[in-house]
């Protein structure tokens, strides 16, 4: 299933376009796979996924945003989750996005690092496949922010005891 028009701003069709409660609909749903990938890259490696995941639904949640394809994005996303990137050492923070919201995000990295703020840039393009594949590498966290309610919630459990923002 492709789902189009995603993303958390008004769209370039207005404020009616902006489906938002399908992403929680879709997460929340058992044994359903929602992909949100970031750029064409990540498009790439979800169809993928979703082609060899022949036991249950997947969804693909597209924008019609113009995107930017970022270098860093790579084959890791087939994981579901993985770091795009670090910005400076000794990281503060981890700001952890999906969709069309990893390039504002990774924006927000550059920033903060010309503040001298190190940050963890994490792409999450499929939660289900981050568990699915138990992926722990995010153990000990300082802050964490995203803008989707719902990754904070299933991340929690893979934590120990992070404070995260939303």
């Amino acid at each position: 299933m492709f789902l189009t028009h995603d993303s958390i701003g008004v769209g370039e069709d207005g404020p009616t376009h902006e489906p938002i409660e399908h992403l929680a609909m879709f997460r929340s749903t058992p044994n359903v796979s929602m992909y949100r990938p970031c750029d064409a890259k990540e498009t790439a490696y979800a169809w993928i996924s979703a082609l060899k995941n022949r036991k249950t639904p997947s969804c693909l949640a597209l924008t019609r945003q113009k995107l930017t394809n970022l270098e860093e994005t790579s084959s890791e996303a087939l994981k579901g989750g993985y770091v795009l990137k670090d910005f400076g050492k000794d990281f503060e923070m981890i700001i952890m996005a999906s969709g069309s919201e990893v390039g504002l995000a990774y924006k927000v990295c550059e920033k903060l690092l010309e503040e001298n703020i190190s940050t963890r840039l994490v792409s999450m393009p499929c939660m289900e496949e981050f568990e699915k594949n138990k992926v722990k590498n995010i153990k000990k966290l300082y802050y964490l922010i995203t803008s989707e309610r719902e990754l904070v919630l299933k991340l929690y459990q893979h934590s120990d005891g992070a404070n995260m923002l939303v």
